[in-house]
C-alpha cells in the first residue's frame, strides 16, 4: 500500500509535529487521517493547553492552601454580622497588571461612587471594590453596584445558620474549596477549549479553499478543515505557552497564533500538491479502504 494513504492516531500525532519544517505533513493528516483521530488529538492537546497555562500556575497561586496563607498574612481580623461588616485597621489590594483594585475602610458607613470613579481614572482600573461597614460597592467599566452587608448577612445567616462570618471561617472555607474549585475550573476551559478550536479552525478552513482557489487547486473542505485543525492546536498550544511563562500578553499571542495558522494552512495545500500534481483529491481515507479492497479482491480472483 502506498506510504501516503491511511494515516492513523500516531501518525497524524507525529505529523503534527512534522508540519512545523515541513507543512505538507498537516495535507496529509486531512487527507487521509479522520476525523475521529482529530477529535481525539483536539481533546488531548485541549487538556494539555490547559494543564499547563491554567491549572498549573493557578494551583500554586492558589491551590493547596496556598490562597488561604496568603490572606491569613496579608489581612487583619475581619467578621459579618447582624450589625455590619468589621476589619481590622484599613486594606488596599491591587493585582499586577492593575485590573482590579479592593479598598476596606469599615470607619466608615456609606461608600462613595464617586470616588470609585477617581480610583478607576487615575490608576486605570477595570473594576474597584470599596467595602465600608454598611455597604460593599462594585465598579465595573463605568457601572455601579451597592449591595448591603446586612443582606449578604441575612442570605448566609437563614441558608447556612452563620451567626457570624469570621476570617478563620473564609480560610477554612478556602482550604476546603481550592483545588476542587480549580478542577472544576480546569474541566470547564477544556471543553471550552475543545470548542473554540473548532470554531477557530472554520476560519482557518476558508483561509485554506481561499489559498487553493487562488492556486486553482482543487481541495475538498474535510481536508482542510482537518489540516486546519492540527495547524491551530501546536501552535495556539506554543503561543500560550509564551503568553503565560515567559511574557504575558494572551490576546496578542492569541492573534499571532492565528496569523501563523493561516500562513501554514497557505503552505501545506501548496506544498502537498506541489509534490504531488496527479493526486485525486476525492480520495480519502474511506475511498483507500474500498480502493484497497477492491485491489485484494482483484488479486483472489487472479489467483
Amino acid at each position: 500500500m502506498d506510504d501516503k494513504k491511511r494515516v492513523g492516531f500516531l501518525g497524524a500525532l507525529k505529523n503534527m509535529f512534522v508540519g512545523v519544517a515541513k507543512p505538507e505533513a498537516y495535507y496529509r493528516n486531512g487527507r487521509f487521517g479522520r476525523m475521529s483521530s482529530a477529535m481525539l488529538i483536539t481533546f488531548i492537546m485541549s487538556t494539555l493547553t490547559y494543564l499547563v497555562i491554567f491549572f498549573i500556575p493557578y494551583n500554586q497561586l492558589f491551590g493547596g492552601g496556598r490562597f488561604a496563607d496568603r490572606i491569613d498574612r496579608n489581612m487583619e481580623d475581619f467578621s459579618l454580622t447582624g450589625d455590619g461588616f468589621y476589619y481590622d485597621g484599613t486594606f488596599d489590594w491591587s493585582d499586577d497588571e492593575n485590573m482590579s483594585y479592593i479598598k476596606i475602610d469599615t470607619s466608615k458607613t456609606k461608600v462613595d461612587e464617586a470616588v470609585a470613579r477617581d480610583l478607576a481614572a487615575d490608576g486605570g482600573y477595570r473594576t474597584v471594590f470599596i467595602i465600608s461597614a454598611d455597604e460593599i460597592l462594585t465598579y465595573n467599566s463605568g457601572r455601579t453596584q451597592i449591595i448591603r452587608c446586612k443582606d449578604i448577612y441575612e442570605s448566609l445567616n437563614e441558608t447556612y445558620g452563620f451567626k457570624a462570618v469570621t476570617k478563620q471561617d473564609v480560610i477554612d472555607l478556602i482550604n476546603k474549596l481550592d483545588t476542587p474549585v480549580l478542577v472544576l475550573a480546569w474541566v470547564f476551559q477544556i471543553i471550552v477549549g475543545f470548542v473554540l478550536t473548532l470554531f477557530w479552525s472554520l476560519l482557518i478552513t476558508v483561509a485554506g479553499l481561499i489559498a487553493a482557489s487562488m492556486k486553482k487547486i482543487e481541495v475538498s473542505f474535510g481536508t482542510i478543515y482537518k489540516s486546519a485543525i492540527y495547524i491551530r492546536l501546536l501552535w495556539y498550544f506554543l503561543m500560550m505557552v509564551i503568553a503565560t511563562y515567559i511574557w504575558p500578553a494572551k490576546r496578542t499571542m492569541g492573534m499571532l497564533a492565528l496569523f501563523i495558522s493561516v500562513i501554514y494552512i497557505f503552505a501545506a495545500v501548496s506544498q502537498y500538491h506541489k509534490n504531488n500534481p496527479d493526486d485525486d483529491p476525492q480520495e480519502g481515507p474511506a475511498q483507500v479502504e474500498q480502493n484497497d479492497l477492491a485491489q485484494e479482491f482483484a488479486q483472489y480472483e487472479q489467483r
